[in-house]
């Protein structure tokens, strides 16, 4: 057992093993804050266990709440109270991340990244020999639409 007395969230995960939902939050985290080494990974790490029709669409969820929240705030809601009326809620653990891609997304953006997941997941359809590569392409591409300017 070893001389620690606590399980951390991280020993707890390492027993639980690769879980395909946990592993596509991480990639949307990853790719609501561009980072690009951890997209990667997680893409890796994502097609081991899924497709990539699977992927995107979950990339899209979580797009589409991000939209719901900046739209709120846009409109003068308080960050907080936005996050709030999500069902389901964001969970515990991705709170501060959910906040951080709030403020690095603007609307617009956010709606142009919904877009080009819509056209992304037709090109695999159509493509699905290519179905990986443009798969990775495209999630980097929707990575670096976040930087406001």
């Amino acid at each position: 057992m070893g001389a620690e007395k606590k399980v951390t969230l991280s020993d707890a995960l390492a027993c639980v093993g690769d879980q395909a939902a946990i592993g596509q939050d991480d990639l949307c985290q990853a790719i609501g804050m561009g980072d690009l080494k951890g997209i990667e990974r997680q893409i890796e790490r994502n097609l081991a266990e899924t497709n990539e029709i699977s992927l995107l669409r979950a990339v899209a969820r979580h797009f589409m709440r991000l939209h719901q929240v900046v739209g709120r705030v846009a409109r003068g809601e308080q960050l907080e109270s936005a996050m709030a009326g999500l069902r389901p809620p964001v969970f515990w653990k991705a709170v501060d991340g959910f906040k951080a891609q709030c403020r690095r997304w603007p609307v617009e953006s956010i709606g142009n990244a919904l877009l080009r997941l819509t056209e992304l997941e037709a090109e695999v359809m159509r493509q699905h020999q290519f179905a990986d590569t443009l798969t990775r392409r495209g999630l980097m591409e929707i990575a670096v639409m976040g930087v406001k300017r």
